[in-house]
Order: structure tokens, then C-alpha cells, then sequence
């Protein structure tokens, strides 16, 4: 095989644009291809040389041309995605600002249908009624003070700003054994702390200082005893509406278990006057203050 036989046979395995080719073994070189149209032509090189050179550029004219097209491609491949993720992104936000619309209109029809509901309403921290008129909901430190003439500063002061001492108007008393008070009768706890101010006799407690007390009864009924246990806080032994706390009251047997019952009572107390715990039924009691489940207490909150 001559040197032209080789190039002819290896061109096969080269990209080339042309259809086919030919050539005849001689110094001169007819190079003949095929169109797209089916047509021929031809073109004769007198030397191989030349027709080697020819190739080579044919080639590397593709190679630039194939080359421009790839960049044209990855140019517009970049762009069509960009435009594919704005798209994409103004879509989203889109339908986002529908959602947010969507719950705004929602929230303002929930808000209009609880305003005509309730005839309130709550704008910018305030609550009003639907005339737009403010609806007080809490007390200014002022109103609270003419109220009670206690406010909190670090420590329970009157308006004046003196310090109101609670250890020396507080109790607490309690059982220390189980006892069965049969018949509605003043508790006489045989246990007691007391302040200064406080002094205790049968069951009776006197307050040394006028002001407004809240007192709180606890106290346990074990269920091995089924009997009711009733009673409340009274002043001055009063039984009137305006002297006696809530009812304290359980009922039943509920065999082995403990029973709680509880009340309290809160009010104005002149200095001599009494508090007292009137009550009919069981009440469990055991050792110290800790472990003890029925007692009396009691404390001064202000003035």
C-alpha cells in the first residue's frame, strides 16, 4: 500500500465534512466528494504534500467552527436556564404574595365576624370596644394603690411608700394528732406559730393591727371515718354573710384514701378582732407543722 492508499483509507476515521473521496496513486492528487445534493466534485493537488495540508486546514477550520457553535450553545443553554429561574422565582413569589393576601383577607374577615361577635376588638396593644372605645383591661398603679393602698417595690409598701411587715401579722396553726370534732364547734389547733402582733386562745385568733387579712384552712379526713366533715371562717364568731368565708365540705366513703377539704376567707379586721375556724367532722392531724394535713393560717396583706 502506497502512502496515498494509507491517507485515503485512514481519512475514513476522521470527522470530515466532505461526503466521500478518491484518488488516484500518482503525483498528482484528484480529491472527489459528494454533495448534498448527491452531486460530484473534485479538486486535484499535484502533490500529496499539498493535499495533506489541505486536510489539515479543512480540519481545523472545523474544529474552530465546531468549537464557535459549542460556546454559542453553552451561551444560550446559560441563558434559557436563567430565564427558566427568574421565571421560576417570580412564579414563586408570586403565589407567595397570593398566600399572604389570601391570609390577611382571612384574618380581617375572622377579626370583623369576632368584633361583630363580641363587640371587641384589639389594635395596636389596645382593646376596644367596635366604636373605637378603649376598654380597660388592667389597672394603672395608681388605681391600684386608691383601691388597696398596697403596691410592690421590692417589698409590700403602702401608697405612702412604707413598708408593710407581714412576719409580725401571720400565723399558723395546726393538729398534731387526729381528732374528731363531733358537732359544729370552734377548732382549738393545739399547735401554733404567731407573730408579734398575734395572740391565740381556744382556737380563737386576735389580730393586734387593723388591716386586710386573708386567712386559708386545709385540712384531711381519713377515709376510715365516713362521716361529713362541713364547716367555714368566721369573725368574731358572726355567722353574718359579710363575716363568714366559703364552706369548707366533704362527704362519703372513699375507704382508704386521704379527703382534702379547704376554704378561706378574706377581709377588713380591726385591731381585737377575732378569726376562728367553725367546724363539725374529722380532721387528721400528725406531728410537726411539715407533716401535719390540717391547720389554720393567716397573714396581713395591706391596709
Amino acid at each position: 500500500m502506497t502512502a496515498i492508499d494509507r491517507l485515503i483509507a485512514n481519512s475514513n476515521s476522521i470527522i470530515y465534512s466532505y461526503k466521500a473521496f478518491s484518488a488516484t496513486v500518482a503525483d498528482d492528487v484528484t480529491f472527489t466528494w459528494i454533495n448534498d445534493d448527491d452531486t460530484e466534485s473534485e479538486i486535484t493537488f499535484n502533490n500529496i504534500k499539498k493535499f495533506q495540508d489541505k486536510i489539515i486546514s479543512d480540519m481545523n477550520t472545523y474544529t474552530d467552527n465546531l468549537t464557535a457553535e459549542k460556546d454559542t450553545f453553552v451561551t444560550e443553554l446559560t441563558d434559557e436556564k436563567n430565564t427558566f429561574k427568574t421565571e421560576i422565582t417570580d412564579s414563586f413569589n408570586t403565589q407567595k404574595q397570593e398566600i399572604a393576601d389570601a391570609y390577611d383577607t382571612f384574618a380581617s374577615d375572622v377579626n370583623a365576624a369576632a368584633i361583630d361577635a363580641t363587640n371587641i376588638k384589639y389594635v395596636d396593644g389596645v382593646v376596644k370596644d367596635k366604636d373605637d372605645n378603649v376598654i380597660p383591661t388592667q389597672k394603672t398603679k395608681a388605681e391600684v394603690l386608691a383601691d388597696t393602698n398596697v403596691q410592690y417595690d421590692g417589698a409590700m409598701k403602702d401608697r405612702d411608700g412604707n413598708i408593710i411587715s407581714m412576719k409580725d401579722d401571720c400565723w399558723a396553726t395546726w393538729l398534731s394528732a387526729s381528732k374528731d370534732f363531733d358537732g359544729a364547734q370552734i377548732v382549738d389547733f393545739d399547735k401554733q406559730i404567731l407573730g408579734a402582733n398575734i395572740t391565740e386562745s381556744a382556737g380563737k385568733i386576735t389580730v393586734g393591727k387593723a388591716g386586710t387579712y386573708l386567712v386559708l384552712f386545709n385540712g384531711n379526713r381519713y377515709s376510715s371515718d365516713d362521716g361529713t366533715v362541713s364547716g367555714y371562717i368566721r369573725r368574731n364568731g358572726s355567722t353574718a354573710d359579710a363575716n363568714v368565708g366559703k364552706r369548707a365540705y366533704v362527704s362519703g366513703n372513699n375507704a382508704g384514701n386521704y379527703d382534702t377539704v379547704a376554704c378561706s376567707w378574706v377581709g377588713y379586721l380591726d385591731a381585737g378582732d377575732t378569726i376562728e375556724l367553725y367546724l363539725d367532722g374529722y380532721l387528721y392531724g400528725s406531728g410537726e407543722h411539715e407533716s401535719s394535713m390540717s391547720g389554720l393560717t393567716g397573714i396581713r396583706v395591706g391596709d
